[in-house]
């Protein structure tokens, strides 16, 4: 079964040569160690898409079995896909056969088509590291050490991506904060202001730290 790529030519170009020229004008030079995780925004690509692409190049040249896709799950729970291969305007990737056999809940391929968070990394990861297994997973809020003990195993030879977006700033979102110390800044800096807390209280290592912050911003981070 083949997951359609239903955001291309909304949230990303459909058409393929001006994919690959977008995706190319926004690469970095790759880094010297191997990357083992990477932290990647998933909004439209006009909004981040030169982000995700430097992420993405950091790891491009580098050997991995697998990538394991961690998506946040904007309607349901922890699962994985049940399609074989993953559309995209620049090839199909094929899913990795550990989906069949982590014994994780396996989505409907309706709501896996729905999902914008996993979508966004494919067309990333197949220019960047070619038609290399993926194993797309749906996380949901109430997810627990269960499912990193089922992936732990399988991390030292894969790349772990996961697909985040920050801040999600204004009415549309429930989130305009009125925080005194931002007093006489703009939603800009505010926003870089509350994501740089994040990224600091995420880099500690610290999920207590993590979970503080959240608790005392509020931010409307996915994922």
């Amino acid at each position: 079964m083949i997951r359609r790529a239903l955001h291309a030519g909304t949230w990303y170009t459909r058409n393929p040569d001006q994919l690959e020229f977008q995706l190319e004008s926004w690469r970095i030079e790759p880094s010297v160690n191997r990357p083992t995780a990477l932290l990647v925004p998933h909004a439209g690509y006009e909004y981040s898409g030169q982000v995700a692409a430097a992420a993405f190049s950091l790891a491009a040249g580098h050997s991995y079995r697998r990538v394991i896709l961690l998506g946040p799950s904007h309607r349901g729970p922890s699962d994985v896909s049940t399609a074989s291969s993953l559309e995209t305007p620049l090839g199909q990737l094929p899913v990795d056969p550990l989906a069949q056999q982590l014994g994780l809940g396996r989505m409907r391929i309706s709501d896996d088509e729905a999902e914008h968070s996993l979508e966004m990394q494919f067309p990333l990861i197949r220019h960047f590291l070619g038609s290399i297994p993926c194993l797309p997973i749906l996380v949901s809020h109430a997810a627990d050490a269960k499912l990193l003990s089922l992936l732990k195993p399988h991390l030292q030879e894969s790349l772990l991506v996961i697909s985040s977006d920050f801040c999600h700033w204004g009415k549309r979102f429930g989130y305009v904060p009125e925080l005194h110390e931002f007093a006489g800044a703009g939603p800009g800096d505010r926003i870089k202001s509350l994501d740089m807390a994040a990224f600091e209280a995420f880099n500690s290592g610290s999920l207590a730290a993590f979970d503080q912050y959240l608790e005392e911003t509020g931010n409307t981070i996915c994922g």
